[in-house]
């Protein structure tokens, strides 16, 4: 009895009978990338919330600063999101949306990490300065208090030097000895650049003086409390490794100074401002 051979054409094949591994795939739905979202949401909060918070920072608000500070650190990490989401978004071939999410936030968080970078930056060279100058210039406070005006010297520049005798040093030593007492200590940090946005925000006058220029803040404590004070330095011998003062202006009270020479930097600042001078 001969066996009948049956050959079945791919038509007649049933589901059952055919390779799962040719079967097609069902069609994935786009999602969006929440890498881009989450790059353009931080990059937002680092602009918008920085310049938010510098402008508090004007009004003297503490808590503003740390947040500007905080602001290029955001900014970077909505550029490294923005890049990675966009690398992402290419290589998923269409599977993955939200590539100009992803190209915003990462040219959004260059801008934040930049320019926030560089105030924040500023901010930090200004305290540096302030802490070199802070010793120095409690030294010399201390040096005129004690009558030692050959020690005061050691600290001050030429200019100032030509232009102080020994009188002048002893004088103003004995007025800021009479405003505040007796010279103990010096501090610089942060809370130095809330109390120079307050001195500035309460003074009638204004400067034009330029960042390389300005004078630097500190605090001087006589009979443990804190004056700020305005310190002019000469550039020519930071370069040399050296901090000699040319100008001192102390703060007494509300828009009410002493300056350590007459007609220097220090009265020009006073008299631009609008502060009351005492004459020492």
């Amino acid at each position: 009895m001969e066996t009948a051979t049956v050959y079945l054409s791919p038509m007649d094949e049933t589901p059952s009978t055919m390779d799962s591994a040719s079967a097609p795939l069902a069609d994935t739905p786009a999602r969006l990338s929440m890498l881009a979202m989450g790059s353009l949401t931080l990059a937002l909060i680092a602009l918008v919330g920085g310049c938010g918070s510098m402008a508090l920072a004007m009004m003297v608000t503490p808590g503003a600063v740390v947040a500007v500070m905080a602001a290029p650190l955001l900014g970077l990490i909505a550029l490294v999101m923005g890049f990675l989401s966009l690398r992402r978004i290419e290589r998923s071939q269409g599977e993955l949306l939200g590539r100009p999410a992803g190209l915003a936030g990462l040219f959004l968080g260059l801008i934040a990490a930049s320019v926030m970078g560089f105030m924040a930056m500023a901010a930090m060279l200004q305290l540096s300065g302030s802490a070199t100058l802070a010793p120095v210039t409690a030294e010399l406070v201390a040096s005129t208090q004690r009558g030692k005006p050959a020690q005061a010297r050691e600290n001050l520049s030429e200019t100032a030097n030509a232009d102080l005798t020994g009188a002048q040093l002893a004088a103003f030593g004995g007025a800021t000895r009479r405003a505040g007492g007796i010279v103990t200590g010096h501090e610089a940090g942060m809370s130095l650049l809330f109390e120079a946005q307050r001195i500035k925000m309460q003074s009638q006058g204004s400067t034009s003086m330029s960042f390389s220029d300005a004078p630097r803040p500190v605090w001087l404590l006589l009979d443990d409390q804190r004056f700020f004070a305005y310190v002019f330095y000469n550039q020519a011998a930071v370069k040399e490794k050296k901090v000699r003062i040319d100008d001192i202006l102390l703060f007494t009270g509300v828009n009410e100074v002493i300056v350590l020479r007459e007609f220097g930097p220090a009265q020009v600042l006073a008299d631009s401002m609008e502060w009351a001078i005492t004459t020492p």
